[in-house]
């Protein structure tokens, strides 16, 4: 293969041999250090051929065993850049495109994304590109490592995140998996004490001393479960007390609704405004701009796609949907949805994994607002930690 394209760089013709002595010729060519090769016999005759630079030379050894020597087809660059010399668009356009793919050889072309479940690969780009990998960039300047720990930092629900290079391809390949939990320093003595009033309905104490029991009433600040051990001796050593306590709470949600209410909705008037990224770089198609009033944005991409790989070619589509405000009365049923709407919400903040048993509503309009009143009995974990400070702790 090395040879081959030597031989076409330098330029060489085929030739044939017509005479009564080839056998003849051939011979006092290798005696004179001529470089034939590919010869061969045909109906014709015989042909071999030879570098361009040494065809000339064989018309003595040619003359000697008295054959005729005939080009039949000339190869190799010597020969092309004859041909193009009078032809200097195709000779430029030819020479230009060589460099242009010696260039973005050199650079990323596309970016692929493989293993992603929940997050999408618009997401992981776009966070990618922050981290230092981005369409367009030199390879040499590619550092995988540092960008799969800033992908690792960014999204902690990645198991793992591998990044290679593939051509002019780089391959982001990962795995989704459970986010690592926070780990808590134990090494603090803490007490475990009561977040609300209450009656105790369960308890899991896992470390620590436990200072009430299953059916006590408790009132908010009480000590649940003490961290402060006491041997035989009466020595005191403290530790990191924890423990779950459920218990039977009561809470009151209150949401207020104006039943006179601004809304805004689209007119049915649309900006769109497009754009095609190319190697990084951004060219506008439309000249459009933001709206001067209220509106919502949409942004759709399109990669370009060849025989399924992508090039570094998309399309982004913006479209800016016209808003006005629009005043608007609520009935009461539809302010009670969504006053209810919203105390579900704050339930599920304040209780976490508590829930609500029995609620007792009390609704009321007064001066155009609809106010729903929500009495809750709750059953939920109030078990909160507070650190133990010592008398080291309070001098320093």
């Amino acid at each position: 293969m090395i040879l081959r394209n030597i031989r076409w760089w330098l330029g060489y013709v085929r030739f044939g041999i017509a005479g009564h002595s080839p056998e003849r010729f051939l011979t006092l060519a290798a005696r004179e250090g001529y470089v034939l090769w590919d010869i061969d016999k045909t109906d014709q005759g015989h042909q071999a051929k030879v570098s361009c630079r040494q065809y000339r030379k064989l018309w003595s050894a040619a003359k000697k065993a008295g054959v005729r020597l005939r080009v039949q087809k000339r190869h190799g660059l010597p020969f092309v850049w004859r041909a193009c010399r009078g032809q200097r668009g195709l000779l430029y356009g030819t020479v230009g495109a060589v460099v242009i793919l010696i260039l973005l050889s050199t650079r990323v072309w596309c970016i692929d994304v493989e293993g992603n479940e929940t997050l999408s690969a618009y997401e992981i780009k776009q966070a990618a590109a922050e981290c230092g990998l981005y369409t367009g960039m030199p390879k040499n300047e590619l550092e995988p490592r540092v960008v799969q720990q800033r992908l690792m930092a960014k999204f902690p629900q990645i198991g793992w995140v591998a990044v290679n290079t593939w051509g002019n391809t780089a391959k982001i390949r990962l795995e989704e998996g459970i986010a690592i939990p926070e780990v808590e320093d134990t090494a603090k003595p803490v007490n475990v004490l009561s977040a609300m009033n209450g009656q105790i309905l369960s308890m899991d104490v896992y470390h620590g001393v436990s200072e009430v029991k299953v059916g006590d009433a408790v009132v908010q600040g009480q000590l649940l479960v003490s961290g402060v051990l006491t041997g035989a001796e009466g020595q005191e050593s403290f530790i990191h007390a924890s423990a779950k306590i459920i218990a039977q709470t009561r809470r009151v949600f209150v949401m207020e609704v104006p039943l006179e209410q601004m809304e805004k909705r689209t007119t049915g008037q649309q900006v769109t405004r497009r754009s095609l990224h190319i190697f990084g770089a951004s060219l506008p198609l439309s000249f459009q701009g933001e709206p001067d009033v209220p509106y919502t944005r949409t942004l759709q991409s399109k990669p370009l796609v060849i025989h399924g790989v992508e090039l570094p070619v998309t399309l982004y589509e913006e479209t800016f949907a016209i808003e006005e405000p629009v005043a608007i009365t609520l009935t009461q049923e539809q302010a009670r949805e969504k006053a209810l709407e919203e105390i579900r919400k704050k339930q599920t903040e304040v209780l976490k994994d508590g829930k609500v048993t029995s609620a007792l509503e009390r609704e009321q309009v007064v001066d155009g607002v609809y106010r729903l009143e929500m009495e809750c009995v709750c059953e939920e974990n109030i078990a909160v930690e507070q650190e133990i400070l010592l008398e080291t702790d309070s001098v320093l």
